[in-house]
């Protein structure tokens, strides 16, 4: 019984393992897909739908959730990946900075400031 036990925990912790997804190769996936084919690319990296219905894993280990706009083709025209955490001004303004250096010099990437309570700041990446 224990060796099945550990066998199974092991596999879990693999599995968990090898779902992470890094900034780099997140942006290696092409956006410009059908709603349907982008989930099926971030279920391959451990993303499921959270309670809201809205696409949630994890990038560099910090908790995202993704949502898409579509353009009158069925494509995706827009697609906006929030990092869950609440952080303070400073937290922001830190966090905002670190991600400003990762994403210079591309093109269809932007920041945008998210407050889902008041004194509480999200980041959001916009990708076009």
């Amino acid at each position: 019984m224990k060796k099945l036990f550990l066998l199974v925990a092991m596999a879990f912790i693999t599995s968990f393992a090898s779902a992470q997804i890094t900034f780099e190769q997140f942006n290696q996936i092409n956006f410009k897909v059908t709603p349907q084919q982008m989930t099926e690319q971030l279920a391959n990296y451990g993303f499921d739908y959270n309670y809201y219905g809205n696409l949630e894993g994890t990038i560099d280990n910090q908790l995202v959730e993704v949502t898409f706009t579509t353009s009158q083709n069925g494509m995706i025209s827009e697609m906006k990946v929030v990092e869950i955490n609440n952080l303070s001004d400073k937290e922001y303004n830190e966090r905002y900075a670190q991600l400003s250096e990762k994403i210079q010099g591309i093109n269809n990437i932007s920041l945008k400031r998210e407050e889902p309570y008041e004194g509480k700041y999200r980041i959001a990446f916009i990708y076009e």
